[in-house]
């Protein structure tokens, strides 16, 4: 897997945690579109990560890495 990936769902990752300060600090009540859109944002990344957190893991179940550590 590619760092550029990881540094990519990173950024994203860290534009969520931004909004989700924005949203926090605006302190109104957040209408049900917003915390959707935040919510299916969420679910992409996370979409997108777990494929990259299964293929380690099983490049390091294979490699005997996880059990060195």
């Amino acid at each position: 897997m590619s760092v550029a990936v990881f540094e990519a769902l990173n950024a994203r990752i860290n534009q969520l945690e931004s909004k989700v300060k924005e949203y926090e600090q605006r302190q109104a009540e957040a209408d049900e579109k917003t915390q959707n859109e935040l919510f299916l944002e969420f679910l992409a990344i996370v979409h997108e990560l777990m494929p990259l957190v299964n293929q380690a893991l099983m490049t390091g179940l294979k490699d005997g890495d996880l059990h060195s550590r």
